[in-house]
């Protein structure tokens, strides 16, 4: 934009500000909106499914990796960003999941929703999001996280029903 620092200064205080405002933007754009995902009437497995490919799909996009990588930069200054980031991303599917998980009435007990419902998120993101990160690796193809996706819900659902 063609504007100068007092353009700027009059509506944002401080950088951080500024930064937090610019970082809100793009997690905007790769959070996973509520039109995504089905009602409370659905199954655990497809209510697990839409939760991990509406975050999987939005995280592991160039732009979604590139958001990430700043929020993760910005955590010990700005820690605001990486809350930002984690509440219009991963944060809002996996609370979406805890609420399926809450629903589901066969589900074991020593463990809360909450838990259970970070262990899945934890589940999904592990074979991708690391080699992404740390590995180099190239993103993976939708149909790729599909079938990953599909093994990680029956898994899971497989451990949250053991008695």
């Amino acid at each position: 934009a063609s504007a100068s620092k007092r353009t700027i200064y009059a509506r944002f205080k401080s950088k951080e500000e500024l930064f937090s405002s610019v970082m809100l933007a793009a997690c905007r754009g790769i959070e996973a909106p509520a039109l995504d995902l089905p009602d409370e009437n659905a199954s655990l497995e497809d209510a697990l499914r839409a939760a991990g490919e509406a975050t999987l799909y939005r995280v592991l996009q160039p732009r979604g990796m590139a958001v990430l990588q700043v929020a993760i930069g910005a955590k010990n200054t700005l820690p605001e960003i990486m809350k930002i980031y984690w509440e219009n991303g991963p944060g809002f599917a996996e609370s979406y999941a805890k609420d399926a998980i809450l629903r589901h009435p066969g589900r074991r007990k020593d463990i809360t929703a909450k838990q259970a419902a970070h262990r899945f998120m934890n589940m999904i993101f592990g074979p991708f999001l690391y080699g992404a990160l740390f590995a180099d690796t190239s993103l993976p193809s939708r149909r790729k996280m599909s079938s990953e996706l599909d093994g990680t819900v029956a898994q899971f659902v497989d451990w949250l029903t053991a008695n």
